[in-house]
């Protein structure tokens, strides 16, 4: 293709509309599949609330193990941009299976297809679209990244709208559908885009196509997929692994932490602190899947500002939320450091995790204004608000604290730690939600299951409010390493 029509700008566009559409697709459709599967098993399956949040956290948990083997993938075997959409047919398939059969076994195995397309490609667009900017243009890069997440929660809005519409109105099937149909377009448009991207590659990518990795990446996947869809059926062995798994990694991490030098030593251990922390919250996001959808099924009324919804569709707060939220941040935080007085990467962390106690802490009072058992919805969307608010605080700067404490040679590592602790947390999230759900809760009337969601809100609102203080004392011991030049 003849680049010289287009001047640099419209070529980076063009590049960028393309990496766009297909993250906000692929978001698309994993939230109109990620909103509805908790209420299918229960539905679909009959199973009780604790079995379905346990089953979801396996899954969350083998979610996030394979994207750093989809990373490696990209960079290192295939190519970033065949890998994106190998990892798009690999969800696409998951999903149609989905549709196309209600059996268990079938559930399993399109559910071990979502995991590995999931791993293929969940990291390979933000690879992609950092080689298509000049790395000294700061701002523009800020600025493309900044839109690139408003796509991720654009794409997780509309469908955590319409999904569970049309999964209750037309059946479970039509709601995986269209998970289905937002992977149809993505990959679509970034194929007929890909005439845009010549030379722009990883180094696997430069050395052209190789039908042979092409057809080992599928063998190995499709391997893959079989074992995830056996891990799903025997969740206490997927949790062991899991916690097997991350001891190891952690354990083999603090060793080479404290195998540097002094000031390199400090940061490592300083970062393997904050992921640890970095748990924490993000057993409390996995909630708003679990605990909190639970509470609103059961205990609130369906409607967000007096329009009718199904329980599933509270989840598009946070979209919402991050949408409105995260510009207005993004303006202090850069008004902050004009100003000099931009706050601690430790600091951003203990805020989070305030803000997520308090996501819990203010559902307590709810019993009070209940009638029948039944509290207005408001309650909810000021958790799912707070929550979302700690999204922006933690979530966020995770990498951005990785890359800073960690030193190169050890970034891939590093980056696969962090995936790790969003993966247990699939797990510890589970447990978290179980705790708002004791023996016989199904069988409850929507007045006894009330106060034992407060009592439950309120222990892991204490809980958390624990872990805040820790993570300011914590941040008192760390700060000297992180920032040496304040101290």
């Amino acid at each position: 293709m003849d680049y010289s029509q287009f001047s640099t700008q419209e070529l980076e566009r063009k590049r960028f509309n393309s990496i766009f559409v297909i993250e906000m697709m692929e978001r698309f459709g994993f939230y109109a599949f990620n909103v509805i599967i908790v209420m299918f098993f229960i539905y679909q399956f009959h199973l009780p609330e604790t079995q379905a949040a346990t089953l979801f956290g396996a899954f969350s948990a083998l979610l996030y193990v394979f994207i750093p083997v989809g990373g490696w993938v990209g960079d290192y075997f295939l190519g970033t941009k065949r890998t994106i959409i190998l990892g798009g047919i690999f969800l696409l398939v998951g999903y149609l299976i989905l549709a196309s059969s209600m059996t268990v076994h079938m559930v399993f195995l399109g559910m071990g297809t979502i995991v590995i397309g999931n791993g293929l490609f969940k990291s390979n667009p933000a690879s992609l679209l950092s080689k298509i900017f000049d790395k000294n243009d700061a701002a523009k890069r800020d600025a493309a990244y900044s839109m690139y997440y408003m796509a991720i929660n654009a794409g997780s809005f509309v469908s955590e709208i319409v999904s569970p519409f049309v999964a209750h109105k037309y059946g479970w099937q039509w709601g995986f559908a269209l998970a289905a149909l937002g992977l149809i377009v993505g990959v679509i448009n970034f194929t007929v885009g890909l005439k845009y991207f010549h030379g722009v590659t990883s180094a696997a990518g430069e050395k052209g196509s190789n039908i042979g990795r092409y057809i080992i990446t599928v063998v190995v996947g499709i391997i893959l997929v079989i074992l995830c869809a056996f891990l799903l059926r025997d969740v206490a062995l997927t949790r062991t692994i899991m916690f097997t798994i991350v001891a190891i990694a952690f354990i083999v991490f603090l060793v080479l932490g404290l195998s540097q030098k002094r000031g390199a030593r400090g940061k490592m251990v300083s970062a393997l602190v904050m992921t640890v922390m970095a748990i924490c919250f993000y057993s409390l996001y996995q909630q708003m899947f679990l605990s909190l959808t639970f509470f609103g099924m059961n205990n609130a009324a369906h409607n967000i500002f007096g329009i009718p919804i199904h329980p599933e569709q509270f989840q598009v707060i946070n979209p919402l939320a991050v949408i409105i939220i995260a510009p207005i941040l993004s303006m202090l935080y850069k008004r902050a450091g004009r100003r000099g007085t931009n706050k601690k990467i430790t600091t951003k962390f203990a805020t989070g995790l305030f803000f997520s106690a308090l996501a819990f802490l203010v559902l307590v009072p709810s019993q009070a204004f209940g009638h029948a058992g039944i509290v207005s919805s408001n309650w909810v969307v000021a958790a799912y608000v707070l929550i979302s608010v700690g999204e922006l605080f933690v979530s966020a700067l995770g990498p951005s604290m990785m890359s800073q404490l960690v030193p190169e040679k050890f970034m891939g590592f590093a980056t696969g730690i962090w995936f790790l602790a969003m993966a247990i947390a699939g797990v510890t999230g589970a447990m978290v939600s179980n705790m708002t759900s004791p023996k016989g809760a199904d069988t409850m009337t929507a007045v006894q299951s009330l106060p034992v969601f407060c009592h439950a809100f309120q222990t892991i609102g204490i809980m958390t409010l624990c872990a805040t203080v820790l993570m300011i004392i914590v941040k008192l011991c760390i700060d000297r390493f992180i920032y040496p030049k304040n101290n």
